[in-house]
């Protein structure tokens, strides 16, 4: 839903967000390049570095880490 909407510039039918679509369609642009690039990286997890693929400047990471999230751990260490 997320790369079909970059693609084609507009704000999906999401519940409850009726009140706000108008604000957010008037900011949001089509930037089919960048949706086609996301298709090509796949989802999260699928190729090593997948965040910094997707977020080339990204350098910071704050999430939880304890319980069921610390499984990812050694996979977001890699970055």
């Amino acid at each position: 839903m997320l790369i079909t909407s970059m693609r084609d510039g507009m704000i999906p039918d999401i519940e409850h967000i009726d009140h706000v679509r108008s604000y957010l369609q008037v900011n949001f642009r089509a930037h089919p390049q960048r949706a086609e690039e996301l298709r090509n990286i796949g989802p999260p997890l699928t190729c090593p570095a997948w965040a910094q693929r997707v977020w080339p400047n990204l350098n910071t990471l704050v999430s939880i880490c304890s319980g069921t999230f610390a499984i990812v751990i050694p996979q977001v260490m890699v970055l």
